[in-house]
């Protein structure tokens, strides 16, 4: 799987869509929709979209969950 952007920064009211691309062993590619979250809300919030606004200063962890 690969995520795109592959950003590591964004700014307090910045907003970014992240969305993440499924490489299958039989060579097709599929853009899949994970269950995302963040390990600090107050710093970086995610929507079911894949859509993250910057909120505060800080560091935070985007991550993603898919089971397909």
């Amino acid at each position: 799987m690969s995520v795109s952007p592959s950003t590591d920064l964004i700014r307090i009211k910045q907003l970014e869509a992240f969305t993440v691309t499924a490489n299958y062993s039989d060579g097709s590619v599929e853009t899949i929709t994970p269950t995302w979250g963040t390990d600090a809300p107050s710093v970086a919030s995610i929507d079911s979209t894949g859509r993250v606004t910057g909120v505060g200063s800080g560091l935070a962890t985007i991550f993603g969950d898919y089971q397909g």
